[in-house]
Protein backbone atom coordinates (compact mmCIF):
# COMPACT_ATOMS: atom_id res chain seq x y z
CA UNK A 1 0.00 0.00 0.00
CA UNK A 2 2.91 2.56 0.95
CA UNK A 3 4.72 2.03 -2.29
CA UNK A 4 1.55 2.36 -4.02
CA UNK A 5 0.68 5.74 -2.49
CA UNK A 6 4.86 7.09 -3.04
CA UNK A 7 4.59 5.87 -6.41
CA UNK A 8 1.70 8.19 -7.16
CA UNK A 9 3.00 11.02 -4.90
CA UNK A 10 6.15 10.89 -6.99
CA UNK A 11 4.22 12.39 -9.78
CA UNK A 12 2.20 15.12 -7.46
CA UNK A 13 3.39 18.93 -8.48
CA UNK A 14 5.71 19.77 -5.86
CA UNK A 15 6.37 16.46 -4.85
CA UNK A 16 9.41 16.06 -2.03
CA UNK A 17 11.19 13.52 -0.08
CA UNK A 18 13.86 13.48 2.57
CA UNK A 19 15.71 10.82 4.23
CA UNK A 20 17.93 10.64 7.34
CA UNK A 21 20.89 8.10 7.35
CA UNK A 22 23.22 7.19 10.20
CA UNK A 23 26.22 6.14 9.43
CA UNK A 24 24.88 5.45 5.81
CA UNK A 25 22.02 3.89 6.59
CA UNK A 26 18.36 5.09 6.54
CA UNK A 27 16.84 5.84 9.37
CA UNK A 28 13.91 7.83 8.40
CA UNK A 29 11.94 8.69 5.35
CA UNK A 30 9.58 11.42 4.31
CA UNK A 31 7.31 13.00 1.82
CA UNK A 32 5.07 14.77 0.53
CA UNK A 33 3.40 16.74 -2.44
CA UNK A 34 0.75 20.39 -3.64
CA UNK A 35 -2.43 19.39 -2.28
CA UNK A 36 -5.13 20.65 -4.82
CA UNK A 37 -8.47 19.16 -4.77
CA UNK A 38 -9.22 19.02 -8.66
CA UNK A 39 -6.67 16.36 -8.72
CA UNK A 40 -8.10 14.64 -5.49
CA UNK A 41 -10.28 12.24 -7.01
CA UNK A 42 -9.98 8.95 -5.73
CA UNK A 43 -12.17 7.59 -3.52
CA UNK A 44 -10.08 8.19 -0.17
CA UNK A 45 -9.69 11.96 -1.26
CA UNK A 46 -13.63 12.65 -1.62
CA UNK A 47 -14.07 10.44 2.25
CA UNK A 48 -11.39 13.02 3.37
CA UNK A 49 -13.72 16.30 2.16
CA UNK A 50 -16.86 14.73 2.72
CA UNK A 51 -15.88 13.89 6.50
CA UNK A 52 -13.78 17.19 6.86
CA UNK A 53 -16.81 19.16 5.63
CA UNK A 54 -16.66 22.13 2.70
CA UNK A 55 -15.51 24.78 5.47
CA UNK A 56 -12.07 22.47 6.65
CA UNK A 57 -11.74 21.54 2.82
CA UNK A 58 -11.45 24.49 1.62
CA UNK A 59 -8.36 25.34 4.67
CA UNK A 60 -5.80 22.66 2.69
CA UNK A 61 -6.60 23.44 -1.07
CA UNK A 62 -3.55 24.76 -2.41
CA UNK A 63 -1.21 23.67 0.29
CA UNK A 64 1.35 20.80 1.13
CA UNK A 65 0.64 17.30 2.12
CA UNK A 66 2.64 15.69 4.63
CA UNK A 67 1.93 12.08 2.92
CA UNK A 68 4.29 9.95 5.07
CA UNK A 69 7.25 10.58 7.72
CA UNK A 70 9.20 6.98 9.52
CA UNK A 71 11.61 6.48 11.19
CA UNK A 72 13.13 3.31 12.26
CA UNK A 73 12.85 1.97 15.99
CA UNK A 74 16.26 1.79 16.48
CA UNK A 75 16.37 5.72 15.71
CA UNK A 76 13.05 6.67 17.81
CA UNK A 77 13.92 9.44 20.36
CA UNK A 78 16.94 10.80 18.84
CA UNK A 79 15.20 14.19 16.69
CA UNK A 80 15.10 11.81 13.39
CA UNK A 81 11.15 12.88 13.03
CA UNK A 82 11.61 16.51 14.03
CA UNK A 83 14.81 16.74 11.57
CA UNK A 84 12.57 14.83 8.30
CA UNK A 85 9.42 16.76 9.04
CA UNK A 86 11.80 20.35 9.15
CA UNK A 87 13.32 19.27 6.18
CA UNK A 88 10.33 18.31 4.30
CA UNK A 89 8.72 21.29 4.57
CA UNK A 90 11.26 23.97 4.70
CA UNK A 91 11.79 21.96 1.07
CA UNK A 92 8.48 22.68 0.32
CA UNK A 93 8.19 26.27 0.48
CA UNK A 94 4.18 26.36 1.14
CA UNK A 95 2.99 28.35 3.89
CA UNK A 96 -0.03 25.77 5.02
CA UNK A 97 0.70 21.68 5.18
CA UNK A 98 -1.96 19.00 6.77
CA UNK A 99 -1.46 15.43 7.26
CA UNK A 100 -3.49 12.70 8.32
CA UNK A 101 -2.37 10.17 11.35
CA UNK A 102 -4.68 8.38 14.26
CA UNK A 103 -5.43 9.84 17.24
CA UNK A 104 -4.20 7.26 19.38
CA UNK A 105 -1.04 8.55 21.89
CA UNK A 106 1.88 8.48 19.74
CA UNK A 107 5.22 9.70 19.34
CA UNK A 108 4.33 11.03 16.21
CA UNK A 109 1.05 12.81 17.54
CA UNK A 110 3.33 14.52 20.21
CA UNK A 111 5.97 15.78 17.42
CA UNK A 112 3.50 17.12 15.56
CA UNK A 113 1.43 19.12 18.13
CA UNK A 114 5.03 20.21 19.64
CA UNK A 115 6.01 21.60 15.99
CA UNK A 116 2.90 23.54 15.50
CA UNK A 117 0.42 21.37 14.22
CA UNK A 118 -3.63 21.43 15.18
CA UNK A 119 -6.46 19.14 14.92
CA UNK A 120 -8.70 20.34 11.57
CA UNK A 121 -10.91 17.42 11.92
CA UNK A 122 -11.22 13.46 11.53
CA UNK A 123 -10.43 11.89 7.75
CA UNK A 124 -10.66 8.68 6.49
CA UNK A 125 -10.09 5.75 9.06
CA UNK A 126 -6.85 4.81 9.80
CA UNK A 127 -5.12 1.16 9.19
CA UNK A 128 -6.67 0.79 12.86
CA UNK A 129 -10.06 0.74 11.86
CA UNK A 130 -10.45 4.43 13.58
CA UNK A 131 -11.18 7.71 12.10
CA UNK A 132 -8.10 9.47 11.15
CA UNK A 133 -6.94 12.90 12.86
CA UNK A 134 -6.06 15.72 10.22
CA UNK A 135 -3.91 18.05 11.47
CA UNK A 136 -2.86 21.23 9.69
CA UNK A 137 0.06 23.52 9.89
CA UNK A 138 -0.22 27.08 9.01
CA UNK A 139 3.22 28.08 9.80
CA UNK A 140 5.80 25.26 8.47
CA UNK A 141 8.62 26.63 7.55
CA UNK A 142 9.41 27.82 11.18
CA UNK A 143 10.85 24.65 13.37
Amino acid sequence: MFADLYRHARTEAGAVMTIATVATAPVGFAYGHNWRWDRATDPWSTELRNRLGEQAAQRIENSFALELLAVTPTASGAGIGRQLLSSLLKAAMSSTAWLQTTDIDSPARHLYLATGWRTLGRGPDAPNGKPGLVMINQTPHQD
